[in-house]
């Protein structure tokens, strides 16, 4: 992971996660296991992942770890964050995502950084933008 370089990821104490679809599975997408996953069934405009950090805390990107799947990740999506969980702020976002080389270089552990000026949330939430056939999985996220 490219975030990994300067950063330490976030301990995932007290966090709760959520999702409208396979909501029952979103708890594994924070877990620390890369062996558990969430997964939708495919990518729908508006579906959305998101994160209670159980505070407000300082963050500079994401890594989406979706394991040994290099088809099932997000390819067009935004990333909101919000302090109150009311007021959100757009703070990424990509059109046609694609993994990047490097990704493949460790085919057990494909992952997706995005990265962003630092920002002070406690929710974070991804928002698919258009459709694809694919799922998107996440093994686990990491917060940095």
């Amino acid at each position: 992971m490219i975030l990994s370089k300067n950063l330490m990821p976030l301990p995932k104490l007290n966090w709760e996660a959520v999702s409208n679809i396979n909501h029952e599975l979103a708890a594994l997408a924070v877990d620390a296991k890369l062996c558990t996953e969430w997964k939708s069934d495919s990518q729908n405009e508006g579906d959305y992942f998101e994160l209670d950090l159980g505070k407000v805390q300082k963050i500079r990107g994401i890594s989406l770890r979706i394991g040994q799947k290099p088809l099932e990740y997000p390819r067009s999506y935004k990333v909101q964050v919000s302090a109150d969980g009311i007021h959100c702020k757009k703070i990424a976002q990509a059109h046609n995502s694609l993994l990047p080389l490097k990704a493949f270089l460790r085919p057990r552990d494909i992952y997706l950084d995005i990265v962003f000026p630092a920002e002070n949330p406690r929710y974070l939430r991804i928002i698919i933008t258009r459709k694809n056939k694919n799922p998107w999985s996440l093994a686990e996220l990491e917060v940095w």
